[in-house]
């Protein structure tokens, strides 16, 4: 398992109850993904459809997150602002 943490972003912070950032072991980013949605409901679940990504600092495809880690991860989770 790797641990993947994921960044928030203005609605994405405010969809975790103002957290900045959070931590979950998993062999995936999807998985990681699924333990966020499971602790901050439907809006984050939402919000991560809308999202763009950087993984490792790169912007990534939300397809790749199904690929097993090879290590830990930082996501930045960057939610559409001033109406883009």
């Amino acid at each position: 398992m790797a641990q993947v943490t994921f960044v928030y972003y203005a609605a994405a912070r405010a969809a975790a109850s103002g957290v900045k950032e959070e931590s979950f072991e998993a062999g995936t980013i999807a998985g990681a993904q699924a333990q966020s949605v499971a602790r901050h409901g439907s809006e984050m679940e939402r919000l991560f459809g809308l999202c763009s990504f950087l993984v490792a600092g790169r912007a990534a495809d939300p397809q790749e997150f199904s690929a097993l880690l090879g290590g830990d991860v930082r996501v930045d989770v960057l939610p559409p602002f001033a109406g883009g």
